[in-house]
């Protein structure tokens, strides 16, 4: 299992990522930005290239769209392209935009 480039929130407590039907194995984390619970740790599951910060989002919760100073744009993972030639991370974002614009992908599901 592979989670990257997505905002995580938890609670202080609570862990980012759960594995609490224990059937999951191998889960890989890289390039998350983790916000709420810790500032320095992802918990049980060891990220790659972890951001700790505010991913400054319009309405948390109800609007996941970023703010033009978000420590998350630009800041993800270039996935590649699957056998078809088609991105990994998705065609487009959560509005039907370009899922890349500008130096990089956008962290989390709004290419701003």
């Amino acid at each position: 299992v592979y989670v990257k480039n997505n905002i995580l929130y938890a609670k202080s407590g609570n862990a980012y990522v759960s594995n609490s039907g224990g059937n999951n194995t191998n889960i890989n984390l890289d390039t998350n930005l983790y916000f709420g619970a810790s500032a320095s740790s992802a918990g049980s599951y060891t990220d790659s290239h972890p951001r700790f910060a505010n991913p400054l989002l319009v309405s948390p919760y109800s609007n996941l769209h970023l703010q033009v100073s978000s420590p998350a744009i630009n800041a993800g993972l270039s996935l590649g392209n699957d056998a078809s030639g088609q991105p990994l991370s998705g065609a487009s974002d959560i509005d039907g935009n370009p899922r890349v614009t500008g130096s990089a992908i956008n962290i989390g599901a709004h290419e701003l």
